[in-house]
Order: C-alpha cells, then sequence, then structure tokens
C-alpha cells in the first residue's frame, strides 16, 4: 500500500520493512534450535506492533506472521506424530 504523504510533510516517516528480519527469523528457525528463532519472531512481532501503534507504517509483518503459524503448526504436527508412534509400541 502506497504511502500518500510526502518527506516534506512534519510527521511523515519512511516505512520499517520487515522482510530481513523474517529471513532471519527463518534462518534462526533451523540454525539455533527452534527456540532462539521462536524468540525472535515474538520479539520482531511486538516491535512491529508498538512501530505501528507509534503511527510508523510497517511491511512485511505478515511474513513473521506466517513463520510463526507454520512452526508452530510444525511443532503441532511432530508432537502428535510422536505420540502416536508412542503409543503403537514403537521406539
Amino acid at each position: 500500500m502506497p504511502d500518500d504523504r510526502s518527506p516534506e510533510d512534519s510527521d511523515w516517516r519512511p516505512a520499517h520493512n520487515y522482510l530481513s528480519e523474517a529471513f532471519l527469523t527463518l534462518a534462526l528457525y533451523y540454525l539455533g534450535l527452534g527456540v532462539s528463532g521462536f524468540v525472535a519472531n515474538i520479539y520482531f512481532l511486538r516491535r512491529a506492533q508498538q512501530e505501528a501503534s507509534s503511527g510508523i507504517p510497517v511491511r512485511n509483518v505478515g511474513c513473521l506472521y506466517v513463520l510463526l503459524a507454520a512452526h508452530v503448526v510444525l511443532v503441532v504436527v511432530l508432537g502428535m506424530a510422536l505420540l502416536i508412534v508412542r503409543l503403537q509400541g514403537g521406539p
């Protein structure tokens, strides 16, 4: 969504793009054993909400939400799969 204000306006601020934070979070999920990615994801989402509420336009926050949802679902599915294997007498 383009911002109609110009840099000459007194309250104009450039939008903060969270795409690089989303890539960093994705890397942390797989290189940092998952927990560090989850912590970073929550931190960046809270920071984006704070910036949005203070009037700073934010972009690509949806990427962080998708990462969070996908990895929460992944953990739940893997947990259920392990539970099913255990209940059937597996390792």
